[in-house]
């Protein structure tokens, strides 16, 4: 799910002025105040941030204590998960019906675009076979496009970045 113009739904907590942009100056001289953020305000992101996680709290998610784009629903068999980067949402669930109810809660508060079943985000290739309840993130045609550009193709695979009975030592006092 994508949010369209989603930098314009940040409400900006502190005086903000502006010039006026070309073609609106009246020769005034005078400034505008910002009432909500606009895109290229360096404080931007941080109000949609804050906006969107007010909105995610008021429909009943809470927010990761590990990551704030990470946010939760419900725990156990009913658990939602919800990712958010900048304005791009992913949403986990064993229930499609769970996913649905989120996403018009959310067109409620926010102009969204749906983009379907996730195939890609941020890169990764996700798969899942809801038959057998499993789900793979993987960055396989990126590792595969840098062991091509690094002519690395037919080099072997390993199991383990070490070998099992290498032994670490630990370092003297003071040392890096």
């Amino acid at each position: 799910m994508d949010i369209v113009t989603a930098f314009l739904y940040g409400i900006v907590e502190e005086e903000v002025y502006m010039v006026k942009p070309p073609g609106y100056e009246d020769g005034t001289g005078r400034v505008c105040k910002l009432n909500k953020a606009i895109y290229g305000l360096k404080q931007a992101p941080r109000c949609w941030y804050n906006r969107l996680a007010s909105a995610l709290e008021g429909i009943g998610f809470r927010a990761s204590a590990c990551d704030e784009s990470l946010f939760l629903m419900g725990e156990g068999e009913s658990l939602l998960l919800l990712l958010v980067y900048v304005d791009d949402i992913l949403l986990f669930s064993s229930s499609d019906k769970e996913i649905d109810g989120v996403q018009r809660k959310l067109t409620e508060q926010f102009k969204c675009k749906s983009l379907g079943e996730a195939r890609y985000y941020l890169g990764m290739h996700i798969e899942r076979d809801t038959e057998r309840g499993w789900l793979k993130l993987h960055q396989g045609q990126y590792i595969n496009t840098l062991a091509e550009k690094y002519s690395l193709q037919e080099e072997r695979e390993v199991v383990t970045p070490l070998p099992s009975e290498f032994k670490l030592i630990k370092a003297a006092e003071g040392e890096g």
